[in-house]
């Protein structure tokens, strides 16, 4: 038992040494000034969107989806998990093209499945904190057991000496199971929320907050 729960420490440590925090200071463009940092852990997932044309006929955007990296001066590294082209046309025409990561750097990238993003092109990115992202994985195995307790707890609480079924221990088996079960989903709910700032005004979303990577004079 002592050996296993050194063992378990020991790879809590390592998770929290490799998994580290990497901090963007950003500022608010729109309405009352405000900054803030930006708390980026390695290994989470993030989405990344762009916006490359904007026009009378088309507009065009880059969604980047995968994991965070790290920060390098004015960039961003990812291990890029898929890429989409959105176009949408005045005349209602809409086109999405979703690429493998690996595919669509097959050609550009010498670090295969990398992406360095520069801050200037990122006008929204959107990701999972740290610890909601392990509170969930917690979260979905509570369900898991939960609502096998639910589907099970009849032929638990059936007497199969007596050949009858027990009432007083399905209430018992029953409520245990069914709180639990609402509970962690409660739980999943809340740790799949995830932050999202946006840097271009009125894109993606109209009458958002505007951040800045860089802090005007």
């Amino acid at each position: 038992m002592k050996q296993l729960i050194l063992t378990g420490a020991a790879l809590c440590l390592f998770i929290s040494i490799n998994a580290q925090n990497r901090k963007i200071p950003i500022y608010k463009i729109s309405g009352k000034p405000a900054n803030k940092m930006l708390k980026l852990k390695t290994e989470r997932k993030i989405t990344i969107r762009t916006l490359l044309i904007e026009s009378d006929s088309l507009k065009l955007s880059e969604t980047y989806s995968g994991s965070i990296i790290g920060i390098s001066g004015d960039s961003m590294k990812i291990t890029l998990t898929d890429y989409i082209e959105f176009r949408n046309y005045k005349n209602g025409l809409n086109k999405q093209v979703k690429i493998p990561g690996n595919l669509f750097l097959k050609n550009t990238s010498l670090d295969t499945g990398k992406l360095n993003i520069r801050f200037s092109a990122i006008h929204y990115l959107r990701y999972t904190p740290g610890r909601n992202e392990k509170l969930s994985g917690i979260a979905e195995g509570a369900v898991f057991i939960s609502l096998a307790g639910v589907i099970f707890s009849p032929l638990i609480c059936y007497d199969y000496k007596q050949g009858k079924f027990n009432a007083e221990r399905y209430k018992y088996w029953g409520l245990i199971s069914s709180i639990s079960l609402t509970a962690s989903l409660c739980v999943e709910i809340f740790a799949n929320r995830y932050k999202e700032y946006q840097f271009k005004r009125d894109w993606p979303q109209k009458k958002k907050k505007v951040w800045s990577f860089t802090k005007s004079i």
